[in-house]
């Protein structure tokens, strides 16, 4: 981790076990490695980008893949309790395991998703009112995998 001025960078390299009590299969070894950058924008307002690659060796082939992911958040003060956040996220995950008939062929199964989002966030005291907006759209070249979805979240959150 580097910190220049208002910027700070991060690489990383990172292990977890994952265990699942109801299907030993998908028990894995997740490795991952991500390069992080954040800019401070005046007083307030921020830009957050992170680019990470992940490894998950399960137990069970159906449950190995390779992730790609990129992520960035703009963060911004609209007034002196209210802010605005805007970002989006793009993943690509590959699995080993998992096979899509493709003109008779089997190919492996790759899904994409793109995860735009955007929220405002009422800051007032130890409480926080955020409304947030995220559509998500995943696509797959298995034809079952196709997602569209509009989600709204209204949360109260209380610092204790």
């Amino acid at each position: 981790s580097r910190r220049f001025g208002s910027t700070t960078t991060q690489l990383r390299d990172t292990s977890r076990w994952r265990r699942y009590p109801t299907n030993s299969l998908q028990n894995a070894v997740n490795r991952y490695a991500f390069a992080e950058f954040r800019q401070r924008l005046g007083r307030d307002a921020a830009i957050e980008t992170e680019a990470r690659v992940e490894r998950n060796d399960a137990r069970g082939p159906r449950f190995d893949y390779r992730r790609y992911m990129l992520t960035s958040t703009i963060s911004t003060p609209l007034g002196e309790h209210l802010a605005f956040n805007i970002g989006v996220q793009f993943r690509m995950q590959e699995y080993s395991g998992r096979f899509v008939k493709m003109n008779k062929v089997d190919r492996r199964r790759v899904d994409h998703r793109l995860e735009p989002s955007a929220s405002l966030e009422l800051r007032l005291g130890a409480s926080e009112i955020a409304l947030s907006y995220d559509p998500e759209w995943h696509r797959s070249n298995d034809p079952g995998k196709v997602i569209n979805q509009q989600i709204v979240h209204l949360a109260v959150k209380r610092r204790w």
